[in-house]
């Protein structure tokens, strides 16, 4: 049996077993990485209370990108730093679900834009009420203070991180 084998997977909220001191399992990138995975259930299911029931998480990976005036799937791409293929995927299943379209770039007629719908509209105006209903079901679960100093913390540490975003020498 590997040692692989005996892990929680990665979305697993807690760490657990003999791998508690591991960095592999301790380390800042992954508590923050499920962190946001918890608040991204909670968000996914305060849209599905909405009536937004055929969205999955994996939509959420570049649903924040579509602007409402619509925008290319290698655009998407490299701001939610996913792959064009796994985001032309995403975008086939919301326009299947009926949340965004596929328009003609006005700027170049060639092209394509990912736009949302009369439903992806809705969904947009959603988007501030569920982000606020999870801040303050996050807040509940870990408690006030600890959720002010978390996202007092996460703002100062995103903004003094912001230059490896654009120092092309940091592997992507």
């Amino acid at each position: 049996m590997s040692p692989r084998s005996n892990r929680k997977p990665e979305t697993s909220p807690a760490i657990s077993g003999g791998f508690k001191s591991d960095i592999l399992q301790d380390n800042i990138g992954r508590l923050f990485r499920l962190a946001y995975r918890a608040f991204e259930r909670l968000a996914l299911n305060n849209l599905r209370k909405m009536g937004f029931e055929s969205l999955r998480m994996t939509h959420l990976q570049i649903l924040p990108y579509v602007p409402a005036e619509g925008i290319r799937t290698s655009e998407i791409a490299t701001l939610a730093n996913i792959n064009k293929q796994a985001v032309g995927q995403l975008a086939a299943e919301l326009e299947a679900a009926g949340y965004v379209k596929r328009v003609r770039d006005p700027k170049d007629g060639r092209a394509k834009l990912v736009a949302f719908t009369e439903k992806g509209l809705e969904l947009l105006a959603a988007y501030p009420h569920v982000i606020s209903g999870a801040e303050g079901q996050f807040e509940q679960i870990i408690g006030k203070k600890i959720f002010g100093d978390l996202k007092q913390s996460a703002r100062q540490v995103n903004r003094t991180l912001q230059d490896i975003w654009k120092d092309p020498s940091v592997a992507e």
